[in-house]
């Protein structure tokens, strides 16, 4: 389902979406309609119809919704509470849950549809910390200020810009090392920059880039939540993880991730002292995370990541229990398969629609049990154009408008 927004992520969201542009797709049982929030309350949230047959929608049927902000995606279930001409009422949803990987809605298989994949049975192990969700290995954006063809002309550039911004800065590499600090061990579950503006502030509450870049106060909590520290307690922790700061005359600081693949292999550290006692600001912690990403890249292209290790693949079949364009759910019962195809396992994944059949190359994102069942969650990482478009139409019964309004 994705990760639930907060009380007041919620709250923000539908705030910002109120008379606004962004379409929310809703789908019912046999019915789809394109909308806009017009209005909403703690009871229901009042959209305006754009597209759609509203006719076969009726009062009490489940909904489920889909929309894009601020380049992630979120989804809600809930219930149609009433329509009335060109809107729709919803009843206020209870949760809402973003999924940054998800771009397409997820269709049930009705028939029997099959696949085959090719499981390789082993694969390479580097020695740094694993992190807690994939790392999708990008070509990062590159400028005049990063060259990714030299890493000591990619630090020297990196250099020169810090000096002058930052009292200290550090990249601390994580091979043939364990996370136990409690930055790093915060970065590994998070995949996020830890920024404090101000340490006689507080944990961010908000996030203030377009993207979901640093640890806000509701992650810090969650962490400490997952580590089994009473509730009572957090508040004290966060007051004395900003005070240890303090004492040693850090003003503002930043955690900056370097991620391959599944690991953690280091992370770049600044911070301002007396010296210069000022707050590390929004455009520096941008500039930084460009860098980390072009760091990461230069230093894969240059060998640092490098093993020698033999392949061996297996082929399984596996029923579809749900597909979408992005990715597909299977099911098996083989617990020893379930022991090799962990998260991020790579596969080639083959099934036939009709008379087509499609070869895609994917990656295991989700995984869990049900009673004798093994479930897999798949991302398609690579597909053809023609491929997608076939797909997108047989799971949609539409065709794909890459320049249409909706992708939902």
């Amino acid at each position: 389902m994705g990760i639930p927004v907060t009380r007041i992520e919620k709250e923000f969201i539908f705030k910002s979406l109120k008379g606004g542009k962004t379409i929310l797709s809703i789908y019912g049982k046999d019915w789809e309609l394109q909308t806009r929030i017009v209005q909403y309350n703690d009871m229901d949230v009042r959209l305006e119809i754009l597209d759609g047959v509203v006719t076969f929608c009726k009062e009490n049927d489940e909904a489920h919704v889909f929309f894009s902000f601020q380049n992630n995606h979120f989804t809600f279930d809930t219930r149609v509470r009433e329509r009335s001409g060109s809107h729709i009422f919803l009843v206020q949803p209870e949760e809402i849950y973003k999924d940054s990987e998800r771009g397409y809605r997820r269709i049930k298989i009705q028939d029997s549809l099959n696949i085959s994949f090719l499981l390789k049975q082993q694969r390479y192990e580097l020695n740094f910390p694993k992190i807690a969700s994939p790392f999708a290995g990008v070509v990062p954006e590159l400028s005049k200020d990063f060259n990714p063809a030299s890493i000591a002309q990619l630090l020297q550039s990196f250099k020169e810009k810090m000096s002058g911004s930052v009292s200290e800065h550090k990249i601390h590499m994580m091979r043939d090392r364990r996370a136990e600090s409690l930055e790093e061990q915060l970065m590994i579950k998070t995949c996020k920059i830890i920024w404090l503006p101000s340490t006689e502030k507080d944990i961010p509450a908000f996030n203030p880039f377009p993207k979901d870049l640093i640890v806000t106060k509701d992650d810090f909590i969650t962490f400490q939540r997952d580590r089994d520290v009473p509730s009572y307690k957090i508040a004290n922790l966060i007051k004395d993880f900003l005070f240890q700061k303090k004492i040693k005359g850090i003003h503002s600081l930043v955690y900056c991730p370097l991620f391959h693949e599944m690991y953690l292999v280091g992370y770049i550290y600044a911070c301002n002292k007396d010296d210069l006692k000022q707050e590390i600001s929004k455009e520096l912690i941008e500039y930084i995370d460009q860098f980390s990403k072009v760091l990461s890249y230069s230093l894969k292209k240059n060998g640092y990541f490098k093993t020698e290790l033999q392949v061996i693949e297996t082929t399984y079949e596996a029923p579809i229990i749900d597909i979408s364009a992005s990715g597909l759910l299977f099911s098996h019962t083989s617990q020893e398969l379930s022991k090799e195809l962990d998260i991020f396992k790579e596969l080639r994944i083959n099934f036939r629609i009709n008379k087509k059949e499609l070869n895609l190359d994917s990656w295991v994102i989700r995984k869990f049990k049900d009673q004798d069942q093994f479930y897999f969650g798949v991302q398609f990482r690579k597909i053809e154009p023609d491929d997608f478009c076939y797909l997108y139409e047989f799971i949609y019964n539409k065709p794909f408008r890459p320049q249409g309004k909706y992708v939902w």
